[in-house]
């Protein structure tokens, strides 16, 4: 057994009459660790496996003499005045603990349960039958509690520790009584001994509990060891996307450090989760706030990320996008090709109507250079710059100029623009994208002939729009059928459809 020398916490001394052992006493004394350190004891519940029975040592430097005869009944003759208040079991308490006393005649008799501050947390007033009488103790999000036991001439209090704190209050109730009839025994302790009895020791503090099992024979002692604390975790999280459309999916993401062991979601709408990486879907357009609460046996942290998610509408337009003539922006309305299956805008980006002639101005939309957001430079009379970008937003809405031999408004060139629905630069409304090139030929091949005409009589109504000259910044109108799609040909070439 590892002899340490730390401050003596509790001393638990077995007496045995006779010859059974060649110690008239022996004394075990019991401490704790953290890590080597000092770690002081709230309780020690001692057990006997081999016999039967348990007792409690309570607080620092208690010591406890037990007799080799307790156990035996012996009556109350000392007590039959006394009220007498039995140490709670279990305790510390990690979801109730049971409550006992006797009294030796009809009394009234309060039991108060109140927190380190002094603050009244629970209360049973009644007037009582002579006998013992058990309650329950649920804790509730205090660590420490006072229970006061008071009679007419009688006082007496226990401190109870709560090792699962959790958000309620604490309660207090009354299972009932047992009558004392007149002879009564009753034992003065359940905790009898003899050498080579098998002992549990379950040691209690702060920090949690340990148990060492052990036949002692001799005197010696017992080190109980604890796990230091463990640091509250610290919230974290992140969504898919923040800009989503009603009735769309939402997948969060549980960034925390800390290793927590429990999460709750709050998302702003009413509805929560215990999830540790949830989906939600929000069926209502607005700003949302996301809250997450992660706990762990340290403690809890709580994050709040305010006006998180924007709920829009299918077709609703991203933040930033400029519209060419914001009174009258691009509506959204789909058109189907029955051939292809593939679902359009009926309009091109920019149009204040679907075309209703192959010259239909009004149906021209704006001019796009690949790759770019819609930050004013597609609209036709858009100011002109020789200054190339070095970033994917330019920060102004200059048509870029862009010289021989790089044909590209950015320097250098990224071919991982418009590639998708959330992509960089997505030019179109809310989950809408630019097409592939493939996506284009497959309309193509379904008109009823490929040209100009053909493409007007299409379910999209596609018409010459013209085009504008990256070298000049000029527009022209050749005659032909002109549209982007999002494939990449070369660092400084992009695939277009054209038809004459």
């Amino acid at each position: 057994m590892r002899k340490i020398h730390l401050p003596l916490l509790i001393l638990l001394k077995l007496a045995l009459a006779g010859t059974l052992m060649s110690q008239a006493t022996i004394q075990l004394t019991l401490t704790g660790e953290v890590n080597g350190n000092h770690q002081p004891l709230d309780s020690v519940i001692i057990e006997n496996l081999t016999q039967g029975g348990d007792t409690t040592l309570y607080g620092t430097d208690t010591v406890l003499v037990l007799d080799h005869g307790i156990g035996i009944e012996d009556r109350l003759s000392d007590h039959t005045n006394r009220m007498i208040l039995y140490p709670a079991y279990p305790n510390p308490v990690t979801h109730t603990s049971t409550i006992r006393l006797w009294l030796p005649q009809d009394a009234p008799v309060s039991l108060r349960v109140f927190d380190l501050p002094g603050r009244e947390l629970a209360t049973y007033s009644w007037s009582l039958g002579a006998g013992e009488h058990s309650f329950t103790f649920t804790p509730g999000r205090e660590t420490y509690y006072l229970l006061v036991v008071e009679s007419a001439d009688q006082r007496q209090v226990q401190k109870l520790i709560n090792l699962n704190p959790g958000e309620g209050s604490c309660q207090l109730s009354h299972n009932g009584h047992q009558p004392a009839p007149s002879g009564m025994r009753k034992g003065k302790s359940t905790f009898p001994w003899v050498p080579g009895d098998d002992l549990r020791f379950m040691g209690f503090s702060s920090l949690g509990v340990d148990t060492i099992e052990d036949d002692p024979l001799q005197s010696g002692l017992y080190t109980f060891q604890f796990l230091p604390p463990v640091p509250p975790p610290v919230a974290d999280f992140s969504v898919s996307d923040t800009l989503v459309y009603v009735n769309g999916t939402v997948y969060f993401f549980d960034l925390s450090t800390g290793s927590p062991t429990s999460w709750k979601w709050f998302f702003g709408d009413g509805d929560s989760s215990l999830m540790q990486h949830p989906t939600h879907i929000y069926t209502t357009t607005g700003l949302y706030s996301v809250t997450l609460i992660v706990k762990n046996a340290g403690g809890a942290d709580t994050l709040t990320k305010y006006d998180y998610i924007t709920i829009d509408s299918i077709g609703a337009y991203p933040p930033g996008y400029v519209h060419c003539n914001p009174s009258n922006p691009t509506a959204v309305v789909d058109v189907i090709n029955p051939i292809t299956g593939r679902t359009w805008m009926d309009r091109n980006l920019g149009a204040s109507q679907a075309a209703t002639s192959s010259t239909d101005t009004a149906s021209f939309g704006d001019l796009y250079q690949w790759g770019r957001f819609a930050d004013g430079h597609q609209c036709r009379t858009s100011a002109t710059t020789t200054t190339l970008s070095s970033t994917d937003q330019p920060g102004h809405g200059n048509f870029i100029i862009a010289p021989s031999p790089l044909y590209d408004w950015r320097n250098p060139p990224n071919t991982n623009l418009w590639q998708g629905l959330f992509t960089v630069n997505n030019p179109c409304p809310l989950y809408y994208r630019v097409p592939t090139m493939a996506e284009l030929n497959a309309e193509r091949l379904s008109w009823s002939s490929n040209n100009l005409a053909g493409a007007f009589a299409s379910p999209l109504k596609w018409l010459n729009t013209g085009y504008r000259r990256f070298n000049t910044g000029s527009i022209s109108m050749p005659g032909g059928v002109d549209y982007w799609s999002s494939q990449v040909y070369s660092a400084t070439y992009n695939y277009h459809m054209h038809m004459p």
